[in-house]
């Protein structure tokens, strides 16, 4: 019989974990990059750091100016997007309604903003979360994961010993140790699973589903 991690709450990142978003995000880069006349190689694509971080690896040679009209470039394309390049990875919705039903709390902690995540969640009617943390949510701050994830635990009195923290990077895993949360690894997703092997999280899982499986 397997045995299964107690779980009263759940904390999830966004892109790569519940949602294959990279089409929406690659063309509205695209966008932005055509806009402004600079070039960029696609291969360099990575889904998961802050939009910045994303923009340092695509064109690390960029000006902090042109670094910053790329990012309003990009935020203006992609506020209209219709989000029909983004779909959730399969068992998510199912996942999601079962710890529902079973009483679990659910969040996400996100570095997507938080205009677009939640535009996202609307538009492909993910609205099971009792609150989607952002690195923005705070107005005049900007938060890095670990300290979303902070401010989920500490606002929601979520005990560390019973809360998950899924996630599809290493940097997720991190941000779920730095908060002493149990932490599950999404190996479905865009991040390097020899990386996320190195933090050591306590489950692994391929197919979403699993989840149901590892958990009770």
């Amino acid at each position: 019989m397997m045995y299964k991690i107690p779980v009263d709450n759940f904390i999830f990142d966004l892109d790569g974990t519940l949602v294959d978003s990279i089409g929406d995000i690659a063309y509205s880069l695209q966008i932005a990059y055509q806009n402004l006349g600079l070039i960029y190689n696609p291969d360099l694509l990575v889904i998961g750091p802050p939009l910045e971080d994303i923009i340092e690896i695509l064109t690390p040679s960029v000006s902090e100016k042109q670094k910053q009209n790329i990012i309003a470039e990009f935020r203006k394309h992609y506020s209209h997007s219709d989000f029909s390049r983004t779909i959730p990875y399969q068992g998510v919705v199912e996942v999601l309604k079962t710890l529902q039903s079973q009483g679990k709390r659910l969040f996400i902690a996100t570095n997507k903003p938080k205009n677009g995540s939640k535009m996202l969640l609307n538009a492909l009617d993910l609205n099971y979360f009792e609150f989607v943390g952002t690195p923005d949510y705070i107005e005049g701050q900007l938060m890095t994961k670990t300290e979303v994830i902070k401010y989920i635990v500490a606002n929601y009195h979520l005990d560390p010993n019973k809360t998950l923290m899924v996630g599809d990077t290493h940097p997720d895993i991190i941000a779920g140790k730095n908060n002493q949360l149990l932490t599950l690894a999404f190996t479905g997703g865009y991040g390097e699973k020899e990386k996320i092997a190195l933090e050591e999280p306590i489950l692994s899982i391929h197919e979403f589903k699993e989840i149901l499986n590892k958990t009770k």
